[in-house]
């Protein structure tokens, strides 16, 4: 079975449902560069030198795409899934 970590990181509000996120659960520590998801709407975020998490630019996303195809797939396979429940959520809410 997988060990997974979670790391508390700066505090985050999601720039999409605003939720505030606090840390992050996955195999390693965060660090520089790496890519999350909010678990509440499926937003891809970066996280920045300070652990600070901030929107991903596309220039990132498609050169993740060409040298780590499989991770793309798994990361936006992942955030679609997150968003379609996010938006079923935002309808029965209202």
């Amino acid at each position: 079975m997988e060990k997974y970590i979670t790391s508390k990181t700066r505090v985050y509000n999601c720039g999409n449902c605003h939720k505030v996120l606090d840390a992050v659960t996955g195999k390693a520590i965060p660090k520089q560069g790496d890519i999350s998801v909010c678990i509440n709407c499926g937003e891809i975020t970066e996280f920045d030198n300070d652990l600070t998490m901030k929107p991903v630019i596309t220039p990132r996303m498609q050169t993740l795409q060409s040298d780590h195809p499989n991770i793309y797939k798994s990361i936006m396979l992942l955030s679609n899934n997150l968003k379609r429940g996010f938006a079923r959520k935002q309808v029965l809410n209202n």
